[in-house]
């Protein structure tokens, strides 16, 4: 194969999820205390209930039904979620409320960085060798556009492939058909590094390379069949990459 294409994951792949979450909850209810009456502590306590409760509507939406129209449930959920955050808060929605926390939101993101050790040098000497580098995760482009900005990495990966990108969740195959679909690349010039066995187990459904990763020795390994090589170090991945190129 030629020069592949390279697509990560974010959570748990390229940035530590749980450090990430707390950092960006925290940061999100300090952006949002200091807008509106509250504690700091207090706004960052609903955010989280609100996330959790979100995550609960998505597998609900996506896990159990069909991963179609993603664009258009996010889009919605975002703004479900400002109304419920200042219920919750016991707070009138004013008219500025909205663009506030989304302001907010991308604040405190851009304040946030959980890049595992390691990873951000990778990623940048991968883009510097000339390695095209895109995002395939299960969060909005919009989420990915400012927490690639508070890691420092804005100039270095190409499309941040959410699934509201293709209007389709990350549940299938068929979100890696559409995603390679609309970046123009053949599935087989395509190498997926994820930390999610099923997600790379639909990536090669696709046609792709799959390399997994696993940065948090703490968890179980549970390795997923087919995939090119696991690794445990980011600095495993060019030399993966290039057995792949010769293999």
């Amino acid at each position: 194969m030629g020069r592949p294409i390279l697509f990560f994951d974010f959570d748990d792949t390229i940035s530590d999820h749980s450090k990430h979450l707390e950092s960006f909850t925290a940061a999100f209810g300090g952006e949002m205390a200091m807008l509106n009456r509250g504690t700091a502590a207090e706004w960052s306590s609903a955010i989280s209930l609100l996330l959790k409760e979100l995550e609960l509507l998505y597998i609900t939406r996506f896990c159990n039904g069909n991963p179609e129209g993603y664009g258009d449930w996010i889009k919605n959920m975002r703004s479900d979620f400002i109304k419920r955050l200042y219920h919750k808060m016991r707070m009138p929605l004013s008219s500025e409320a909205y663009d506030m926390a989304r302001r907010s939101e991308r604040n405190a993101l851009h304040s946030c960085e959980a890049l595992f050790p390691g990873m951000k040098n990778v990623l940048i000497n991968l883009h510097e060798l000339g390695y095209p580098l895109h995002l395939a995760s299960g969060n909005h482009s919009e989420y990915l556009k400012a927490a690639l900005a508070g890691a420092g990495l804005t100039d270095k990966i190409g499309i941040l492939f959410g699934p509201d990108l293709i209007d389709y969740a990350k549940e299938g195959s068929e979100y890696y058909s559409r995603l390679f679909k609309q970046a123009d690349v053949a599935a087989q010039h395509a190498i997926v590094i994820d930390n999610d066995p099923m997600a790379l187990k639909w990536a090669q459904d696709a046609g792709a390379f799959t390399i997994q990763v696993h940065l948090l020795p703490h968890k179980p390994i549970h390795k997923a069949p087919g995939t090119f090589a696991l690794i445990t170090d980011p600095a495993e991945i060019l030399p993966v990459i290039q057995n792949i190129l010769f293999a």
